[in-house]
């Protein structure tokens, strides 16, 4: 195994110092003919590297600041959530990190011997060419061996992560529940329990509530009012109630662009969207962990395979859910006043807008280097692309 070894070893070298003795005669050893040209590609190369290493290191910053500031003791849900994207992501990040320095050494190993391979040869116009020669193979040959030990760093590492496996493994939730086992409970001898009394009739609207009426079908209306959630067939009259919940009221509907589901998102301490199917009212899906108190808008994608929601006072949060796996996809502070409306655009995927007191926010669901993150742009009249 020893012998094995060496002689790979001795056929490794050999290769390198034939390769430095083609880059100094003048052979070209990359894509780009113009060695000029070359460096600049390979300079542009690390640049994009360091750059996204300082934008890795940047985000670790804002996710452990943001668990500082919140402190895990107050069991607040989004310092919850940053604490379990550490646990399930930080291993990974580290992993995807040194993939970046090895790539950005390497990136570095190649101008260093583009550069070598450049300098001006009348330099040693007055000194012993075949020395020259021989010095300056030298050092491309040692430039080409460490290049070649972070390709190979880089190389383990991709490895590595590919081992790892999915970056986002997502379990698969009940299918099924049962309202009561979510209903809230009394919370004192003098509070009755919801299920003593039963509605009768309703004769209320909420008019003040934006988005508060959508059609289930050609004849049947759905909205809110109070604590319940109300289904009005329009030709029969016929009234369905489905009661809150988490039991201080509803705060959103949104009915599915098929109308075979509808989403009702609640009010309450840390209260739920529930997912309903058409026309059964069976309910079908727990979305948790998406505002602290109260719903204030939601919205289908085009597509239907995502739900937007934006929370009301005191977080002011917009959250981007695959409903259908009960995940939270994307989530960021919507603004700092009340959100009316929330939207996806019909026409470009990943696109939506966000509006409310004194603003109109455009988000952008946009790849970066550690995965996908929502960016947003407060609407300025002439300022903004379309």
């Amino acid at each position: 195994a020893a012998a094995a070894a060496a002689a790979e070893a001795a056929a490794k070298d050999a290769e390198r110092q034939k390769d430095a003795e083609k880059m100094f005669d003048g052979e070209n050893h990359g894509q780009v003919p113009d060695a000029k040209a070359r460096i600049s590609m390979l300079t542009a190369k690390l640049l994009d590297v360091k750059a996204k290493s300082i934008q890795f290191e940047a985000e670790i910053s804002d996710v452990n600041a943001a668990l500082d500031i919140e402190g895990l003791d107050k069991g607040f849900f989004a310092a919850v959530q940053l604490r379990e994207w550490r646990v399930a992501h930080a291993e990974r990040m580290k992993v995807v990190f040194r993939k970046a320095l090895a790539d950005a050494t390497k990136a570095k190993g190649d101008w260093k011997i583009w550069e070598k391979r450049t300098e001006e040869r009348e330099e040693g116009e007055d000194e012993d060419f075949a020395a020259l020669r021989a010095k300056v193979v030298g050092e491309l040959k040692a430039l080409i061996a460490a290049r070649d030990e972070a390709d190979d760093k880089a190389q383990a590492v991709a490895k590595e992560l590919e081992d790892m496996g999915p970056e986002d493994p997502e379990p698969e939730g009940p299918k099924d529940y049962k309202a009561d086992d979510y209903r809230r409970k009394p919370e004192g001898p003098d509070e009755l329990d919801g299920s003593v009394v039963e509605m009768y009739h309703s004769f209320g609207f909420e008019s003040v509530k934006r988005n508060n009426l959508a059609y289930l079908a050609d004849d049947v209306i759905i909205f809110t009012v109070g604590n319940m959630t109300q289904i009005l067939n329009l030709e029969t009259h016929e009234q369905t109630y489905l009661p809150g919940i988490d039991g201080r009221g509803v705060g959103m509907v949104m009915v599915h662009p098929t109308r075979e589901y509808f989403a009702v998102g609640e009010k309450g301490t840390n209260p739920n969207v529930y997912m309903y199917e058409y026309p059964s009212l069976r309910l079908v899906r727990v979305l948790s962990g998406g505002t602290e108190e109260v719903y204030s808008c939601g919205r289908f994608s085009p597509d239907g395979s995502k739900l937007a929601t934006v929370g009301n006072y005191p977080d002011f949060m917009i959250t981007i859910w695959d409903w259908d796996k009960e995940s939270i996809v994307l989530r960021s502070k919507a603004f700092s006043q009340e959100v009316y409306d929330v939207s996806f655009s019909p026409t470009f995927p990943g696109y939506l807008y966000t509006s409310g007191t004194g603003h109109i926010r455009f988000w952008k669901m946009a790849s970066t280097f550690t995965g996908l993150k929502l960016q947003g742009d407060i609407g300025r009249v002439g300022n903004v692309d379309l």
